[in-house]
């Protein structure tokens, strides 16, 4: 089964991966802890807001998962970009494979350059944040 990207049953199962992969991840990192929220405008308007936006943020701190569908601003790492713009890089699986992970970074390079995407805080590798689900929502996306 498929979701449309960013919609209530979407952000569903984002949250269920999510903590799923908290739950099995803090057994060998205790200190386990990130933060995210993406906010996508110009959303379609049978899921937006009165603004034209959709929006998911995630806090996980003390093996707790704080997942909700608002933005926030209290994260280390946030999106904020056109919904046309990040929809692709939303579908856009790539299957583990590292030729297919840096064309994903390429296409997020030019959502980026083009305005379509820009990005507060940074993402980096913090070794106590959990394992990338990219590819698993990606999956699950239409």
């Amino acid at each position: 089964m498929k979701y449309e990207f960013a919609s209530r049953e979407w952000c569903a199962v984002l949250h269920g991966l999510i903590a799923e992969r908290a739950a099995w991840e803090v057994k060998s990192k205790p200190n386990l802890a990130m933060s995210i929220c993406e906010v996508f405008t110009n959303a379609p308007a049978h899921m937006a807001d009165a603004d034209g936006k959709v929006a998911w943020s995630c806090v996980i701190e003390d093996g707790q998962v704080d997942f909700q569908i608002r933005e926030r601003d209290d994260v280390k790492f946030k999106v904020v970009g056109e919904y046309a713009a990040i929809l692709p890089l939303g579908q856009y699986d790539t299957r583990g494979d590292p030729e297919r992970a840096a064309e994903l970074g390429t296409m997020a390079a030019k959502a980026l350059e083009s305005g379509g995407m820009k990005t507060t805080g940074e993402r980096i590798a913090n070794p106590q944040a959990i394992t990338s689900i990219h590819d698993a929502i990606a999956r699950l996306t239409l």
